[in-house]
């Protein structure tokens, strides 16, 4: 037999990032050579999805275990499902606070319920405080919330080194204590999508310096999410470029020409 050919470790990383796709060969090559270990937990680790508490805490026993491993995490979904039993797993759960300080890599984050309401201020106070510290990250640039109830005020000021937002169906609080609303800023932000609350879900309408958005995306037409969406476009009109929306009824679309007029392009 020949003398073995040392292969550069930028090839092989190059070989494993064609295999970005294709789970299971991963998981073989992490296993067959030390050399692919670090580029194989890249792919394997980048997208972290947690819909139970069962899998938030084998997370948390992985990290705990291979620390290491947490840093490799860029995208991180929280999700609560459809059973009796998913839908309050995320207010008290014990394992999410430990993952939540591990990833200091993350770069976007999701928190979503697609059936029922999420109420942060029925979080445990571990939960709470660990997101709102993950929030303050200078790594973390993307945002999604949908259909969380009764968040703070002074969480906004946590997104200072957000790029995009997402606030679908979610609503705040006034927690500042006669802090004037004008205080609250997400300077680097340049998109926000939005779809408020319903008028009686929405206690405090939030309204913050936003000096750098370009882009506004507005889930819906409907007369209350238009006032919201005029006032939002007040608080940055010498950076807006460009204005989406999306409606889903007819009659959405007779009130975005009643408010803006009938010279507009359909989505």
């Amino acid at each position: 037999m020949g003398p073995s050919v040392q292969i550069p470790q930028d090839v092989l990383e190059c070989i494993i990032d064609e295999l970005h796709s294709d789970i299971d060969t991963l998981k073989t090559c992490a296993v067959i050579s030390h050399s692919f270990l670090a580029p194989t937990r890249r792919h394997l680790f980048h997208s972290i999805r947690l819909d139970t508490p069962l899998l938030s805490h084998r997370l948390c026993n992985l990290f705990t275990t291979r620390p290491e491993i947490a840093l490799y995490v860029r995208k991180l979904f929280l999700l609560t499902g459809d059973s009796l039993h998913r839908q309050s797993w995320l207010a008290s759960d014990k394992s999410l606070p430990t993952i939540l300080r591990m990833v200091d890599h993350l770069q976007m984050f999701t928190m979503s319920q697609l059936t029922q309401l999420i109420y942060w201020d029925k979080f445990s106070t571990e939960v709470a405080s660990a997101l709102a510290d993950r929030f303050r990250s200078p790594m973390l640039t993307v945002v999604k919330i949908w259909q969380c109830r009764r968040l703070p005020v002074s969480l906004i000021n946590n997104f200072l080194y957000v790029k995009e937002l997402s606030l679908i169906l979610t609503s705040f609080y006034d927690d500042s204590e006669g802090t004037p609303v004008s205080v609250l800023r997400l300077p680097r932000l340049h998109s926000l999508e939005i779809l408020p609350a319903a008028r009686n879900d929405q206690p405090v309408a939030i309204f913050p310096q936003m000096e750098n958005l370009q882009l506004l995306f507005i889930r819906a037409c409907d007369w209350y999410t238009l006032s919201v969406t005029q006032e939002v476009i007040r608080s940055c009109a010498t950076s807006i470029r460009s204005v989406m929306w999306c409606y889903m009824w007819m009659k959405e679309e007779s009130t975005f020409k009643k408010w803006f007029g009938h010279s507009v392009l359909k989505p």
